[in-house]
């Protein structure tokens, strides 16, 4: 780690819903995920990524299941899944000495056990960290430290 601020960091912001009633609220027999946003941003000379205001629409019976942030991972494979291309071995560094990293904050009513989870591989090119809690925020500040590959 550096511990300096790293500018020009491509970062990616999805929010996913999910949804286990039809529209009449009869269950449904699987969960149905949606990205309702994804964002691409860079981070500026302080290492900061700004990432907008927004209202998001939730159809009926979905609600927030996690939101994501990929720091240092891109792909040139498109996917309309940006979490399946990044994590695939399609994604690599755009900053090829440093490791990527995905924060992932998760719902509270999020199973928190190792299911939920996700482990890089050895040669993965990125880390992860996971967050239970709350969306219900006006701002969050996130200190990502990318590691030397």
């Amino acid at each position: 780690m550096t511990n300096e601020p790293v500018e020009g960091a491509v970062v990616y912001y999805e929010l996913t819903a999910m949804r286990n009633r039809n529209n009449l609220g009869i269950p449904l027999p699987y969960e149905n995920y949606r990205s309702l946003v994804v964002r691409r941003i860079y981070t500026d000379s302080n290492g900061t990524a700004r990432i907008p205001e927004q209202v998001y629409r939730f159809k009926m019976y979905e609600e927030p299941r996690w939101e994501s942030v990929y720091v240092n991972i891109e792909t040139e494979q498109e996917d309309r899944n940006v979490f399946n291309s990044l994590i695939s071995k399609h994604g690599y560094n755009p900053m090829g000495e440093l490791k990527g990293m995905i924060v992932i904050n998760h719902a509270p009513s999020s199973y928190a056990g190792e299911g939920w989870r996700i482990t890089p591989a050895d040669d993965a090119v990125y880390t992860v960290q996971h967050n239970w809690g709350t969306f219900l925020k006006d701002e969050e500040i996130i200190t990502v430290k990318l590691v030397r590959r």
